[in-house]
């Protein structure tokens, strides 16, 4: 079946290997995700999910700007890290409300200096389960 409104045709993920590149993320995070339904929210939660669980970073709040959530985040020299979300910040704002609302994300305002662009840390929200002993981490609903 050709479909003429396709640009590229995505050429496939790359297979996991032990060099990184990949994220350690539970199955019920991709259940969840198949249920929301607005995708501002969901784009958001991806996001924070790649910017936090992407990094091996389970526990620590990441600081992430709107313009992060619009146009992605560079590296010192100039270079792309990622992509962002590609959503205006009308949309951005309505995901974060949204996802916080449903208990998904954990956030809190930094305002900084008044007549400056706001940024606010996130975490995705997780349910803490000690089981034998051990601190067990699960995304909670």
């Amino acid at each position: 079946m050709e479909n003429d409104n396709v640009e590229e045709v995505f050429p496939g993920f790359s297979y996991p290997e032990d060099k990184g590149g990949f994220t350690r993320i539970p199955h019920q995070f991709f259940d969840i995700c198949a249920q929301i339904k607005n995708l501002a929210e969901l784009k958001v939660i991806m996001y924070v999910a790649r910017r936090t669980w992407g990094f091996q970073n389970y526990r620590t709040p990441e600081k992430i700007t709107i313009d992060e959530f619009k146009h992605g985040r560079k590296r010192r020299n100039g270079d792309d890290l990622d992509a962002g979300t590609g959503l205006g910040h009308t949309a951005i704002n309505d995901g974060i409300k949204r996802a916080m609302v449903h208990g998904y994300l954990l956030a809190e305002l930094d305002t900084g200096e008044p007549g400056r662009w706001y940024t606010a840390i996130y975490l995705l929200n997780w349910t803490r389960v000690n089981l034998d002993g051990r601190l067990i981490l699960t995304f909670s609903k």
